[in-house]
């Protein structure tokens, strides 16, 4: 009679040794339910530090242009580009003209105000020299305050450039009063 009980006793601990396959399965199961929320997670993560790191880089482009607007308008003799359009600015880094400022007007169609609204949203219509980052931003400055109302001396710098998820165009203005030649460059 003792070895019939010690011969149960070993089934029972041989039984109950190992996992079943539904135990198996069901921790591997929670195991891919963790992995896959902790992939989404790290993923929109990283698409909102580019979509921060995209914003930073244009509103610095856009308040480059102003500045190279101000300093243009200060020095410049002539009348101030942009009265009948979008143009750019830029500064001659190589050559005999280092460091002057030079002003590029777009030619044909002018940007669309919204930029979703533009389907031609396309390097045909900017200059080659209103483009930056390799060819990821598109920049422009236009007369006007956009949806303020515009006097002669309102300016306002675009950026643009194509979402991550390439659905839609972002936009950074800064809009900025200019007043050429008299030393007081305004603010808005």
């Amino acid at each position: 009679m003792a070895s019939q009980l010690q011969l149960t006793k070993r089934r029972r601990s041989i039984g109950q040794a190992g996992d079943t396959i539904m135990e198996v399965l069901i921790s591997m199961s929670v195991l891919g339910l963790i992995l896959a929320s902790s992939y989404v997670l790290v993923n929109r993560s990283t698409a909102a530090n580019r979509s921060a790191g995209e914003r930073g880089q244009a509103t610095k482009l856009a308040n480059q242009q102003i500045e190279l607007l101000k300093i243009y308008a200060n020095t410049s003799s002539a009348t101030l580009v942009g009265s009948g359009g979008a143009f750019c600015l830029t500064i001659a880094e190589s050559g005999a003209n280092v460091g002057v400022i030079s002003d590029h007007q777009f030619t044909g169609v002018t940007p669309d105000t919204d930029p979703n609204e533009d389907p031609e949203f396309d390097d045909v219509v900017y200059p080659v020299e209103c483009l930056d980052y390799d060819g990821l931003f598109n920049f422009y400055i236009q007369r006007g305050g956009g949806s303020l109302p515009g006097t002669p001396n309102t300016y306002t710098a675009y950026v643009r450039w194509e979402a991550p998820n390439g659905q839609q165009i972002n936009q950074v203005t800064i809009v900025q009063n200019i007043y050429p030649g008299s030393g007081d460059l305004g603010g808005l």
